[in-house]
């Protein structure tokens, strides 16, 4: 004995007798579709643009032997964690945040603390 179900809409699938279940209607791609040619070439260039998106905005952190500074570095943006030992006098040290967004300054707050 085979049953016909509606699920979420769109989605359609039979039961038989021993319970076990098939599903037929929306498919979503995976790799191997994707791969095998198997997705569209709109949803290839879509894929392609959003894991290009997703690697430019992931930081990449650097350890600078300045006294600890922290340099967050992505592909489009930089952010600087400052905390550099000071030129200009003994026992102190600049402190600030910097940001950078495709090479343009767009935040410097960097100040001298005597720690």
């Amino acid at each position: 004995m085979i049953y016909e179900f509606i699920a979420g809409g769109a989605t359609t699938g039979t039961v038989n007798a021993t319970a076990s279940v098939v599903i037929t209607g929306a498919h979503t791609p995976t790799v191997i579709d994707f791969l095998s040619g198997g997705v569209g070439m709109k949803n290839k260039i879509k894929y392609i643009i959003i894991i290009l998106i997703i690697i430019a905005l992931i930081p990449i952190p650097h350890h600078i032997k300045d006294g600890g500074s922290v340099v967050y570095k992505a592909l489009l943006y930089s952010v600087t964690k400052v905390h550099r030992i000071s030129m200009s006098a003994d026992n102190a040290y600049d402190v600030g945040l910097t940001i950078e967004i495709l090479g343009k300054t767009v935040y410097d707050k960097t100040d001298m603390s005597g720690e």
